[in-house]
C-alpha cells in the first residue's frame, strides 16, 4: 500500500476471457470460428488492431478475450497489484496470461492456478485468499463471475456478469438461445462489463484510501476488521449506497414454500441496500415479478410504484449502480377480478 494500490484478484474464465474446447465446438461453428479469425487477422493487419479471438492448438481449445480486457487490465494496474486466480491449469494460465499480458507488465508472475480437473466437485469451492495473498484480505478485492467459488472472502468479491462467447458455455450453464458469436454480437469494449468495473473499482480505490489518510487513522498493519479503510467495510457500504431508499416486494417470484429471506433475490436487495418486506406498503417502491395479473403488480400500478423484473435488480447489484426501471418493465396482462376491489381505492390489498 506504500505505493498507493491495493490488491486485485482476477477470475480468467467467463470473468476476463471465455474459453471452449476444441472437442465442444461443432463442424459449423468451427468453421465460423475460423471465418471470424480471418476477418479479424485481416483487420488487425489494416487498421493495427490486437486480435481478440484465439485457436490454441496445443491446449485444444479456443479462447476469446473479453472486449475491452486489454485497456480494463492498463487502468487496474494503476492502483492495484494485479493477480491472476484460476482453478484451470497451470499451461492454461500460463497461456492465457500471456494472451493478455505478452509484455509482462501487469502480473509479474502473481498466477495461482488451482489446477482443479474439470467436473471434480471441489471446484465449486477450491478459491481462497491464499499463496501470497494470506494477510491480506483488508487490501484484496477479487473480481469473479461466480460467488460460489468464494465462500471464504465474500465481502471481498466483486461479482461481473459471466462472459459467454461459444455456444458450448451457454449449454454448460444450461442457458438458452444463440451465443454471442452466433448472433454476431459482443460487448462494447467502452461500456460493458470490464470498463463498468474499472470505474467501480477506481471509486472503491479512491474511498479506502481517502479514509486511510484522515488523522488518527490506524495504519495497515494494525488489526483492521473494524477499520472503515477495510476494503471489505468500504465494499459493504458502497453496496448499500446503491439501493438505498428502495423498498421491494417480490410477486410470485419466490416459490410459496420458501422462506422468502433465505432466497438469494431477497438477500441480494438486502446487500446492496433495499428494504424487502412481504406485502405492499406505502412504503413500497418497487414490485418485482415476472408478470403482472398479480394483487401486488395491480396495486403497484394503480399507486404509481415501479413494476420491475429480477432482471432490474440483477443488473442494479452487477453495475453498482440503480438501473433504469422502464428497460425492465413487466408485460401488462389484464388485472385479476379480486385485486380489484382491494387496489382500486389505493389501499394495499391483504397479502
Amino acid at each position: 500500500m506504500a505505493a498507493g494500490k491495493l490488491c486485485l484478484v482476477l477470475d480468467l474464465d467467463h470473468t476476463l476471457v471465455n474459453s471452449a474446447r476444441l472437442t465442444e465446438v461443432s463442424p459449423d461453428t468451427e468453421a465460423l470460428l475460423l471465418t471470424r479469425k480471418r476477418t479479424e487477422t485481416d483487420a488487425a493487419k489494416n487498421h493495427d488492431l490486437a486480435p481478440e479471438l484465439f485457436r490454441l492448438n496445443t491446449l485444444g481449445m479456443w479462447t476469446k478475450l473479453r472486449p475491452g480486457v486489454r485497456e480494463f487490465l492498463r487502468r487496474a494496474a494503476e492502483k492495484f497489484e494485479l493477480w491472476i486466480h484460476t482453478n484451470g491449469s497451470r499451461a492454461y494460465a500460463d497461456a492465457v496470461v500471456d494472451l493478455l499480458d505478452p509484455h509482462g507488465m501487469f502480473f509479474g508472475g502473481r498466477v495461482i492456478a488451482a489446477g482443479v480437473p474439470e467436473g471434480d466437485p471441489a471446484a465449486a469451492h477450491a478459491k481462497r485468499l491464499m499463496a501470497g495473498l494470506e494477510g491480506r484480505e483488508p487490501v484484496t478485492i477479487i473480481l469473479d463471475d461466480s460467488s460460489a467459488v468464494w465462500p471464504h472472502d465474500r465481502r471481498n468479491l466483486f461479482m461481473v456478469e459471466r462472459y459467454l462467447y461459444f455456444p458450448a458455455s451457454r449449454r454448460k450453464f444450461g442457458m438458452e438461445g444463440k451465443a454471442l458469436l452466433e448472433i454476431n454480437r459482443d460487448e462494447c469494449p467502452e461500456r460493458g462489463m470490464l470498463m463498468t468495473a474499472s470505474h467501480v473499482l477506481d471509486r472503491l480505490h479512491s474511498v479506502v484510501f481517502t479514509s486511510l489518510n484522515q488523522p488518527g487513522m490506524a495504519p495497515p498493519s494494525a488489526d483492521s476488521s473494524l477499520q472503515p479503510w477495510d476494503v471489505r467495510n468500504v465494499m459493504d457500504d458502497e453496496r448499500r449506497r446503491v439501493l438505498h431508499g428502495v423498498s421491494i416486494v417480490f410477486s410470485r417470484v419466490i416459490p410459496l414454500e420458501q422462506d422468502p429471506r433465505t432466497h438469494a433475490l431477497w438477500r441480494l436487495a438486502e446487500q446492496f441496500g433495499a428494504a424487502c418486506a412481504t406485502g405492499v406498503s406505502e412504503a413500497t417502491s418497487h414490485v418485482v415479478a415476472n408478470s403482472r395479473g398479480t394483487e401486488k403488480t395491480f396495486w403497484a400500478a394503480q399507486n404509481g410504484r415501479h413494476v420491475v423484473t429480477p432482471a432490474w435488480l440483477e443488473c442494479s447489484c452487477v453495475l453498482w449502480r440503480k438501473a433504469v426501471e422502464d428497460r425492465f418493465g413487466v408485460p401488462a396482462a389484464p388485472p385479476p377480478v379480486a385485486a380489484v376491489s382491494g387496489g382500486a381505492s389505493g389501499a394495499p390489498p391483504g397479502l
